[in-house]
């Protein structure tokens, strides 16, 4: 999944290639800033909705995908879906406003690796990106309310 370059000191990993999908300007934002900040992140691309989501995905390749839950026209669950099944090496983290028992099921069974509140922690979500990219074997769901 991540490139694996050697150095004296053991191998590093090049920076994770992250794609933020939110219909919301002001979170998509506040996501790019967050990401932006991690000195191992690159934040890659961002999308309005999941049609727009699976264009760039395909485009860009990233590691892990920020994906919203509900959004209009192509949502967070169908694009989940489809993403899983063309590019299984990417790992799809949900994000939600609404509680996990309303959507995390759905995500989950779509293909995404874990589900998060949008009001969460950032550092776990950080550590959930982290996690998620450095698997090369499909890793066990977790959702954090």
């Amino acid at each position: 999944m991540l490139a694996q370059h050697a150095v004296a000191d053991g191998p590093i990993f090049a920076r994770i290639r992250v794609l933020v999908v939110d219909d919301h300007a002001m979170i998509r934002e506040l996501f790019c800033s967050l990401i932006a900040a991690e000195p191992d992140m690159e934040l890659v691309g961002v999308a309005a909705d999941g049609q727009e989501a699976l264009a760039q995905a395909r485009r860009l390749n990233p590691h892990v995908v920020l994906m919203d839950v509900t959004m209009p026209g192509v949502d967070g669950i169908s694009a989940t879906r489809t993403l899983s099944h063309e590019m299984p090496d990417v790992r799809v983290i949900a994000l939600s406003i609404h509680a996990p028992e309303f959507m995390a099921e759905p995500m989950l069974a779509a293909g995404a690796v874990g589900y998060f509140l949008k009001d969460g922690p950032k550092e776990d979500l950080l550590r959930a990106i982290r996690d998620a990219a450095q698997q090369r074997a499909p890793v066990q769901p977790t959702v954090h309310a």
